[in-house]
C-alpha cells in the first residue's frame, strides 16, 4: 500500500496496534491514520487505479472502516 500513496503526498501521523483505550470500544487489529494534503487528495488515492489493483486483497484480509475526515491546518 505505501508504493500507492507515493504521488499523493501522505504522511502517517499513526499506524500501530498499541491502543489504550480511553472510552468505548478499541477498534480490533489497530488503528492507521494518514494525513493528506486536503480531503480531495485523500478521495484521489482511493480512487486511483494502483489502489483500486490492491484494495480486493485488502478487503478479503481485514474487516476495516475507512473515513476521510476534515482537519486542521498544521501551525
Amino acid at each position: 500500500m505505501p508504493e500507492t500513496l507515493a504521488p499523493f503526498n501522505r504522511q502517517y501521523l499513526a499506524r500501530s496496534s498499541k491502543i489504550q483505550t480511553l472510552e468505548g470500544e478499541p477498534p480490533k487489529g489497530g488503528i492507521v491514520v494518514i494525513a493528506f494534503d486536503s480531503a480531495e487528495k485523500a478521495r484521489e488515492w482511493y480512487d486511483s487505479t494502483a489502489y483500486a489493483a490492491i484494495r480486493p486483497i485488502r478487503q478479503s484480509a481485514a474487516k476495516s472502516r475507512i473515513f476521510i475526515a476534515e482537519g486542521v491546518a498544521p501551525h
